[in-house]
């Protein structure tokens, strides 16, 4: 008895040995953030969080087969990037575009052809708990605010309750997009980081006298309705009316100040991989999605700019 349950546990461990050999001979882990990927694999997504839950929606609206073996992580578009220019990631998912500077790095890794896909529309939405009691803020006040400067939202008409700030982290997107457009600066000390859009939602409901920022769509569910619990903060710059991150017209004509459009990559050497993802995606079933998850269908503009590379989605090689 003893012996045979000895031998059992020997030739588990020399079958998890050889499987461990085997994965290890094939393919490269990588471990940053808050994600695992295979080093290379055609079938994983990566990158934005803001994008994440939006992009398996659309897999599984598709009921494409080819695309239900996808796999969607996230772990941020700053970090989604690097993955991609270091070969890590073969298709991107960012809330914002990449940089002239990345975009070099990709050709100084050998790698020409890079195809850039504007999907959706978002708006960053500033947000607060629903008890602060402040309607509106200008881009000068925000700044004020997140860098440290303003602690009670008495002095913007509020209630009479410390300010509380929720910053996201340095691997996302929307942290870039929101310190490009507002910030310019540093952060005061006591803004505290959250690693995702859902998890700033859930702080700023449940955290008295809180603020922070996140993609529109994580506010509001299926029937366009938004969280009760926070609110979407009106942004004006000085001398201009406030806008809605909720105003379809302000948000697709670019008027509301933090809206911006949502990016996917990929090389044009795996276009096949990725097409019928595109297609479905810029088709007005898949914009019908979008809409419906919160998020805004793209501008005619915006249209024609991915035009050039549907053409080289259907050029045969």
């Amino acid at each position: 008895m003893y012996l045979l349950k000895n031998s059992t546990v020997l030739l588990f461990l020399v079958l998890i040995v050889l499987s461990c050999g085997k994965e290890g001979a094939q393919s490269t882990k990588v471990n940053e953030g808050n994600t695992k990927i295979v080093k290379g694999e055609l079938n994983v997504l990566t990158g934005s969080e803001t994008e994440l839950e939006l992009v398996k929606g659309i897999i599984a609206t598709s009921e494409n087969d080819k695309l239900a073996d996808y796999e969607v992580v996230g772990g941020g578009s700053k970090l989604g990037i690097k993955r991609f220019i270091d070969g890590e990631a073969k298709f991107v998912n960012s809330s914002v575009r990449m940089s002239s500077n990345d975009k070099a790095k990709l050709k100084e890794n050998g790698r020409y052809g890079l195809m850039e896909i504007v999907f959706a529309l978002d708006a960053v939405a500033v947000i607060t708990n629903a008890k602060v009691g402040v309607d509106s803020l200008s881009i000068f006040q925000l700044k004020r605010i997140f860098q440290g400067e303003a602690i009670n939202w008495k002095e913007f008409g509020g209630e009479d309750l410390p300010i509380k700030v929720y910053r996201r982290n340095e691997d996302s997107g929307t942290n870039q997009f929101f310190w490009g457009k507002v910030l310019q600066g540093s952060y005061g000390k006591n803004a505290k980081v959250v690693a995702s859009n859902d998890k700033m939602l859930e702080t700023i409901e449940s955290t008295p006298g809180s603020v922070g920022y996140l993609g529109i769509g994580t506010i509001r569910d299926k029937q366009g309705k938004p969280s009760d619990k926070v609110w979407a903060v009106n942004i004006y710059i000085e001398g201009d009316n406030a806008k809605s991150p909720y105003s379809f017209f302000d948000v697709v004509t670019e008027n509301y100040y933090l809206a911006r459009p949502l990016y996917q990559y990929f090389m044009v050497e795996d276009k096949d991989q990725f097409k019928e993802l595109i297609q479905f995606e810029l088709s007005p079933e898949g914009q019908s999605y979008i809409k419906e998850q919160g998020f805004f269908p793209i501008t005619e503009e915006y249209a024609a700019m991915n035009q050039f590379y549907l053409e080289k989605l259907t050029e045969s090689k």
